[in-house]
């Protein structure tokens, strides 16, 4: 079975008190998608996948806040982070 970690990392761009109301990365950890929700924020925002070592694996656009749905269904065995920005 594949046991991929994906577990919410540095996030930046964003009014921070902004960010800890709103932002919600689920399910942790996750196996094959992780979905990210933004309540009330209407701005265009980017997220990006990092491994441990700093190397960014993916980028994508967040084009519906209250839910985006994200496959990590290829990603190796590991733990990731995760950036928001706008």
């Amino acid at each position: 079975t594949t046991s991929n970690v994906c577990r919410p990392g540095v996030v930046a761009g964003i009014n921070q008190n902004d960010l800890e109301q709103n932002l919600n990365v689920y399910p942790k950890p996750a196996t094959e998608n992780i979905n990210i929700t933004i309540k009330d924020f209407s701005k265009k925002l980017i997220y990006k996948i990092y491994d441990i070592r700093g190397l960014e694996l993916e980028t994508g656009n967040i084009t519906n806040p209250e839910n985006t749905n994200i496959s990590i269904a290829d990603l190796s065995d590991g733990i990731y982070l995760i950036t928001v920005n706008d």
